[in-house]
């Protein structure tokens, strides 16, 4: 429906940063129709697309349509086919259901004690299934791997054998994840 004071923002993420592409108020076209071209430009590789919608406070928001559609581009000029494809479609009266993108896992290594001597403990804040630690040294030199077998809250490894100095424990779960601690070794 028409609203003339809706406010609203097209904008997508690139490299954890928000680009407008283009906001203001009302203006839409056709009753609710909003045009956007990128004619001019080269295409847009983003991590999220943010289609932001305000009702003018008169009228409710009653649905928001997202849809690729033709244009007319230098290659070629398809303005007349029917729409590509619906990308996002709101409807308030059905509740709102947003896709989830994969959270990063908020884990930590901690390895105790630390400087070590003969033994290290190393556990996680949550449960975690290792399939393997990697120990490198501070040129980055590989001086250990360790293939786990077994799932545990902790696991222990004897550093007894390696020189005194700085290291870095890399670990890897079961999922892909990946954790790094560094660890120094005294005598």
């Amino acid at each position: 429906q028409p609203q003339p004071n809706s406010l609203w923002r097209i904008s997508y993420l690139n490299n954890g940063t928000w680009v407008t592409l283009e906001e203001g108020q009302g203006g839409w076209i056709d009753s609710g129709i909003f045009e956007w071209d990128n004619t001019d430009g080269s295409p847009i590789t983003a991590d999220a697309l943010r289609v932001q919608v305000y009702s003018d406070g008169n009228s409710d928001l009653v649905s928001i349509h997202l849809r690729g559609r033709g244009g007319t581009s230098s290659r070629i000029d398809d303005s007349a086919t029917e729409t590509k494809a619906t990308l996002v479609q709101y409807l308030p009266s059905q509740g709102l259901i947003a896709p989830t993108a994969r959270q990063p896992v908020v884990n930590k290594l901690s390895i105790y004690p630390n400087p070590a001597t003969d033994n290290i403990n190393m556990s996680f804040d949550v449960h975690t299934k290792v399939v393997e630690f990697r120990v490198f040294d501070l040129l980055g030199r590989l001086v250990r791997v360790v293939k786990v077998d077994s799932f545990s809250d902790e696991y222990v490894m004897p550093v007894y054998d390696l020189p005194v100095g700085t290291y870095f424990i890399k670990s890897r779960d079961i999922k892909g994840n990946e954790f790094e601690q560094r660890m120094v070794i005294v005598r």
